[in-house]
């Protein structure tokens, strides 16, 4: 079979295809890449065995996984490829279009709620930087509806004494709020937050437990609160993102003592105001310093 015919994200072959770029994924820089196909490539790295000894883990090209997405009012599915890595015990899950776009058409905040990143022709697979188009959450919704892959539904206020004295027994209202963090509405119920707004149940029991940033482009919190917090909620997100997903790094004088910490290799640049390439060297055995100090994975020395 010709390589061409192959799909971007079905070849494992290590050699580059035609116009193929790479570049380092955020955070796990010297470790993973990721090119302007979507390709996923894991960088050779020393081991250390649970018995002690150190083997060689290979270059290798990582298959993605293939998302599927079932959509009720067309009846057909949308795809989308994921990066699931692993490095030093953690995971880490990335939807490769967001890791093509900050690396070969802009940067973006790889967390950020706000954005998001879609293909412009509707192909989930097809994620070449040329096809990939930012967008805000509240404009992708009304893209989607625009498109008619998704129908609001209607339903009214219960009709009956019954329903609404089970609603106040057995429901907790949730509170709707915009992209600014201004209170929208608070509903009865999760479900009827669903029926009236067309977004998925599960998806605004995602938001409000805080296990996505939004559903359906707005906030969602349990409770009745008029007024929310948002710039402190995206703080703690960004920070918890950090603390999760990045490579913490100590540095170091040439003496040993340690100096400062960081919690991302990145912010470890952005501190001298130098690029962070270096000092993933020093950390991968390339080189004894960079910058003029020495580098430590983790929090060394810090009480």
């Amino acid at each position: 079979m010709r390589r061409a015919s192959i799909p971007p994200y079905k070849d494992s072959l290590l050699s580059n295809r035609p116009g193929e770029k790479w570049d380092d994924i955020p955070g796990l820089d010297g470790y993973f890449r990721v090119s302007n196909f979507g390709r996923i490539k894991r960088m050779e790295r020393e081991m250390v065995h649970t018995n002690g000894s150190i083997y060689l883990l290979k270059e290798k090209i990582l298959a993605p996984r293939l998302q599927h997405s079932p959509n009720l009012t067309m009846k057909d599915q949308t795809h989308q490829l994921a990066a699931h890595l692993c490095l030093e015990r953690r995971r880490y899950h990335f939807p490769i279009r967001r890791l093509v776009y900050t690396c070969f058409v802009a940067p973006i905040a790889l967390d950020d709620p706000e954005i998001n990143i879609v293909s412009r022709n509707g192909n989930g697979l097809d994620i070449h930087p040329r096809n990939l188009l930012q967008i805000q959450r509240n404009a992708m919704m009304k893209r989607v509806y625009q498109r008619g892959r998704v129908i609001s539904s209607f339903v009214g206020k219960p009709n009956t004494p019954g329903v609404e004295a089970s609603l106040k027994v057995t429901c907790k209202p949730v509170s709707q709020y915009d992209r600014k963090g201004k209170w929208i509405r608070t509903f009865p119920s999760m479900m009827q937050a669903s029926r009236e707004t067309g977004i998925r149940h599960g998806q605004i029991s995602h938001s409000a437990n805080g296990i996505e940033p939004t559903a359906g482009g707005f906030y969602w919190r349990h409770g009745k609160r008029r007024k929310w917090d948002l710039e402190k909620f995206l703080e703690e997100r960004r920070l918890s993102f950090k603390e999760k997903k990045g490579m913490k790094v100590t540095q170091l004088t040439l003496s040993g003592e340690p100096i400062a910490w960081f919690l991302t290799l990145n912010d470890a640049g952005k501190a001298l105001g130098k690029s962070y390439t270096a000092i993933s060297a020093m950390l991968r055995g390339k080189t004894k310093t960079a910058y003029g100090f020495k580098w430590k994975k983790g929090f060394y020395g810090k009480k």
